[in-house]
């Protein structure tokens, strides 16, 4: 495809799946000789993805809370003027928006433009609604998008509803090409078995179930380590939860981690206990990895990614028996877990970037 200018908008670029999914965009279509602007509505302070050099970073600086509907407006008011200024001058030839807000502000923003607008839902919408006023804007706003891009085949039922079919197109995650497995942490990963999750430290995670399914083979398998990846909220409660069962040396919670591959791919399983998903990048990224996946069965994307009892191991949403059995089973039996890890692995060649990317470039 020839040369594009295409602007990628978002909320922000902090540790997150679609964050992380933005800079995937960025970063490749800068190696093709695009011309690619990341744009966010916060500023850069909060920044966690590196990207590549040819990739202009920009922002709206408009990301804060409004304390009244008033403030509300006004604020929406000037994320739209700053995006039309914006959408002015850089003349793109596509903008691609990820994130319910942002896919809002950027149909409103491009009215009277020629641009394609292609919009993208990261989350599962039945799961993770909005508030009022921006769920009615969705509904309005995005039959006027050139493209709706969905995640699973699972969401299409919630986009019918209000979406034209000719508009909407489903694409997964890819899976990222270069994982920096060269890179030096300054955590030390602990020694012995290890099974380990990414993601933020959030309530729909469900962290505290799957630290429960460890705890009931932690005496079983005394060499095994669970390791969660990430930061957030629930930090608190689940280190009263670490404590209250006695695991202090055997659940790590070493925060937000740059570039994590290098420590994932030293695991032995990835783990995925989530009330539900949009599409589950820790849990393809840990599979390409060559890690035997263990993943609530949960609405969408787990059962697109695992064959059952080839791969890994689909569980109940909320069997924490299940899902411990399921870690007895691959951490005391080596050859299996050898041969999952290598049917794992295939997702590579399933998600890989250059495959995943013609899908979106088709839509300009």
């Amino acid at each position: 495809m020839s040369q594009k200018r295409v602007i990628i908008f978002t909320a922000k670029l902090e540790m997150g799946g679609a964050e992380r999914v933005a800079s995937v965009f960025a970063n490749y279509w800068a190696a093709q000789q695009w011309d690619v602007m990341l744009l966010t509505q916060a500023g850069i302070a909060t920044d966690f993805y590196e990207l590549h050099p040819e990739v202009e970073r920009k922002t709206l600086n408009l990301l804060d809370e409004s304390a009244s509907l008033r403030a509300s407006l006004t604020q929406n008011y000037q994320r739209i003027r700053k995006l039309r200024m914006i959408f002015k001058s850089y003349r793109p030839d596509a903008v691609v928006s990820l994130l319910p807000q942002s896919n809002i502000l950027a149909i409103i923003s491009s009215f009277g433009f020629s641009h394609k607008v292609i919009v993208s839902e990261r989350s599962n919408p039945a799961q993770d609604p909005l508030d009022n006023i921006w769920q009615q804007a969705r509904k309005r706003v995005y039959r006027f998008a050139d493209t709706v891009v969905l995640q699973s085949s699972g969401v299409l039922s919630w986009a019918t509803d209000f979406i034209p079919n000719n508009k909407i197109k489903i694409i997964p995650n890819p899976v990222i090409s270069d994982f920096k497995l060269d890179k030096q942490h300054d955590y030390q990963l602990p020694s012995g078995q290890k099974v380990i999750a990414m993601g933020r430290l959030s309530r729909e995670k469900n962290y505290d179930q799957l630290i429960l399914a460890f705890a009931l083979i932690a005496d079983q398998v005394p060499t095994a380590h669970l390791v969660i990846l990430g930061e957030g909220v629930e930090r608190e409660n689940l280190e009263k939860i670490i404590k209250a069962n006695g695991l202090d040396q055997r659940v790590h919670l070493p925060g937000k981690i740059n570039h994590p591959h290098a420590l994932v791919a030293k695991a032995d399983i990835i783990a995925l206990s989530s009330e539900y998903e949009g599409f589950p990048n820790a849990l393809l990224e840990g599979m390409a990895l060559g890690l035997p996946a263990i993943s609530y069965d949960c609405p969408h994307g787990p059962a697109d990614l695992i064959e059952e009892g080839k791969s890994g191991y689909l569980i109940p949403v909320g069997h924490i028996e299940k899902m411990s059995g399921a870690m007895y089973k691959l951490l005391t039996n080596q050859s299996l877990l050898t041969k999952m890890a290598l049917t794992a692995s295939q997702v590579k060649q399933r998600y890989a970037t250059p495959a995943i990317m013609q899908q979106w470039e088709a839509l300009m």
